[in-house]
């Protein structure tokens, strides 16, 4: 049927009416939805803050300035801001080096996540050491909309750390007393000072001998890391040429390179620029690495040792052909007593400690230590020293060598 004009007037107005309470309707039920969802929200909110601020760890969220947008309670704390601070706390004044946060923060936005220790620094200047966790909050596009960070003071552990680290210390210097009487008393017997022996009493006295040898080493390793982790070390540079220091380690490792018909590949520039270096310090590094080298390498194999200049820094890089080192247990290779699973069980002897000790010299020494590894192939190992040497320490005790006992 046809309308006319007249009829699609008169029925306009009730079109119009059944829309409008169509869309009030809607808008009800949106309205009832909005509500719902930030109660909803709120409760979350109102959740995630109650747990947050009974967390033990001191919480803070940033904007991408820097500057906190939320702190919980343990945050109030640990670094004697208020709440109503907030507004004035950035991340440049929690740290006693602002660097460092900086640095941290422009890493985090770029990356997504960091994770270490950083001196922390309260309100009132006192300096405490933590571990810090900062991860990247994204928005639903994935653009960085500010940061979260997890602070945890390590104060304690610390403190426990260096208690244990001390009567390490104090026991190895009393251990070493009765070790030097039997050290002597072997000798002698050995040499006939206290009588002739037989046979049988030669052999017993040199496993005496050798036993208390691997004592003293032993003590002389945990001597060295006691003074590396307390800081009692002295640092002496002078000019030393690192070819001449890996020579002498490599003659000292003859008789395992010869049993185990290892070969040696050497690779020095003609002209390998002096070092200003702690000739002591360089040598514990150069040990535990060119030993490592050997001991673990397969029988009838390659290990290339390689000395050039890279920019500003002295490059030293060890290279084996042998068990290499697990992919899961990469990350502990330079932790304090760890071994790898495969390395126990091929060479059985070995206290962990010598890469260990390694790190934390280079580290002392303004350096770098790495490696990359493929298990049963090869393993590499780095060192990244600057050219312009170690810096002095004075007034602390000298570390140990072979060849160098205090």
């Amino acid at each position: 049927m046809i309308k006319t004009i007249g009829e699609e007037t008169k029925e306009q107005p009730q079109e119009k009416l059944r829309k409008t309470k169509a869309e009030l309707e809607l808008q009800k039920w949106a309205a009832k939805k909005t509500t719902e969802s930030l109660n909803f929200i709120i409760t979350e909110i109102q959740k995630f803050s109650q747990a947050v601020d009974g967390a033990y760890d001191s919480i803070l969220f940033t904007d991408l300035k820097g500057n906190t947008t939320y702190i919980n309670d343990s945050f109030v704390k640990a670094f004697g801001y208020s709440k109503q601070e907030i507004d004035i706390v950035n991340i440049s004044k929690l740290a006693k080096n602002p660097a460092d946060a900086k640095n941290i923060f422009a890493a985090v936005i770029k990356k997504g996540f960091w994770k270490g220790e950083i001196i922390s620094i309260t309100k009132n200047g006192q300096n405490f050491p933590t571990i810090l966790s900062v991860t990247t909050i994204r928005d639903q596009k994935g653009l960085a909309i500010g940061t979260m960070g997890i602070v945890r003071d390590i104060t304690y552990e610390k403190e426990v750390d260096r208690a244990k680290t001390e009567f390490v210390s104090l026991a190895s210097h009393e251990l070493r007393t009765p070790l030097t009487g039997i050290n002597w008393l072997t000798e002698m017997l050995g040499k006939g000072d206290l009588g002739k022996l037989n046979a049988k009493q030669k052999e017993t006295i040199e496993v005496i001998a050798h036993s208390a040898k691997q004592m003293t080493e032993l003590i002389g390793t945990l001597l060295n890391v006691s003074r590396l982790e307390l800081g009692t070390f002295s640092i002496n540079p002078k000019p030393v040429a690192l070819n001449k220091i890996t020579d002498e380690i490599l003659q000292e490792l003859r008789p395992t390179i010869i049993k185990k018909e290892i070969i040696i590949k050497n690779d020095y520039p003609d002209k390998l620029p002096l070092m200003n270096a702690d000739p002591i310090l360089l040598k514990i590094v150069c040990q535990n690495l060119l030993s490592d080298a050997v001991n673990y390498a397969f029988p009838k194999t390659i290990v290339t040792v390689k000395i050039n200049k890279d920019n500003n820094n002295l490059l030293f890089t060890v290279t084996n052909q042998g068990i290499g080192i697990a992919k899961e247990e990469q990350s502990k290779i330079f932790t304090k007593l760890f071994r790898g699973s495969n390395a126990q069980l091929f060479v059985t002897g070995g206290t962990g400690l010598g890469l260990y000790i390694s790190k934390l010299i280079i580290d002392a020494s303004g350096g770098k230590i790495w490696f990359d590894s493929e298990l049963n192939k090869q393993t590499n190992f780095y060192i990244s020293l600057p050219l312009k040497g170690m810096a002095t320490r004075s007034g602390g005790k000298v570390l140990e060598t072979s060849d160098n006992k205090i």
